[in-house]
């Protein structure tokens, strides 16, 4: 399952943003989309989760949830 993730804070990068989603289940892939000029985080991007249950298991625990004075 393909999850779109915005309000991500420009600090986090997909090393920390995989943490966060391994807590619910296996993570294919993860792509915060940067700016090809500065290569400074646009604040949103792509998890990929290993099945809908886990995709579905994140979003519940994970929607509006705050991290670094963010809700994703």
């Amino acid at each position: 399952m393909n999850l779109f993730i915005s309000n991500i804070d420009y600090k986090i990068d997909e090393n920390e943003l995989k943490s966060i989603f391994e807590k619910f289940g296996k993570v294919k892939s993860i792509k915060i989309l940067v700016d090809p000029e500065s290569n400074k985080s646009l604040g949103y991007g792509f998890v990929k989760m290993g099945s809908e249950y886990e995709g579905q298991k994140a979003i519940i625990r994970l929607n509006n949830k705050l991290f670094r004075k963010r809700k994703l």
